[in-house]
């Protein structure tokens, strides 16, 4: 990716994918390049661009993934925003990171998620409850760590969405299994 003066930044992508988070900023121009490592390949996919000064909203009934575990030098590399905007019920998120994700220096990755609500924040969050008609802000923080004399910076995989009610399956699962399980049961008699 390049831009109106800014520095190219190269990046390998291999299956199934990666992310890159790269500073962009307000009124500069940037010019995107994918080059598949084979040019035989008929790999295809999907980009997704976001601005960080750019807020998610987040849909109550949707899961977010960060899907890739991200280690890098880049030194520009920005949090990333959710925002719930006056929330249309009481709901129960669950917050889940790579745990597992090692570091080049054979540390392991540390939960990235905060959570604000006015001026207080929640760090480390792995369960929050979202109260009707309140406003929040999501992050997902990109965490700076020293490690061999160079400042790394850290974004392990992650997801969050509503809580199932039991922990395990989500209802609409539940409901489909229940209805198929009468549906076998109808048939045999």
């Amino acid at each position: 990716m390049t831009s109106d003066g800014a520095p190219l930044i190269i990046a390998g992508f291999n299956r199934p994918g990666g992310g890159l988070i790269s500073p962009v900023y307000k009124g500069n121009t940037y010019t995107i390049t994918l080059k598949p490592s084979n040019p035989d390949s008929d790999i295809n996919g999907t980009i997704w661009v976001n601005p960080a000064y750019n807020e998610i909203k987040v849909n109550l009934t949707k899961k977010y993934e960060w899907k890739f575990d991200y280690e890098n030098k880049n030194g520009n590399s920005r949090d990333l925003i959710y925002i719930i905007d006056k929330s249309e019920k009481t709901v129960t998120f669950e917050f889940k990171y790579n745990s597992k994700m090692k570091l080049s220096d054979g540390s392991f990755a540390q939960n990235p998620f905060q959570v604000c609500h006015g001026g207080a924040c929640s760090d480390s969050v792995t369960t929050y409850e979202f109260k009707e008609g309140e406003s929040y802000k999501i992050y997902a923080k990109v965490i700076q760590k020293f490690i061999d004399s160079t400042d790394i910076y850290i974004l392990p995989s992650f997801y969050f969405c509503e809580k199932s009610p039991d922990g395990n399956l989500s209802s609409n699962l539940r409901f489909n299994f229940w209805v198929f399980s009468l549906l076998l049961i109808s048939l045999s008699f």
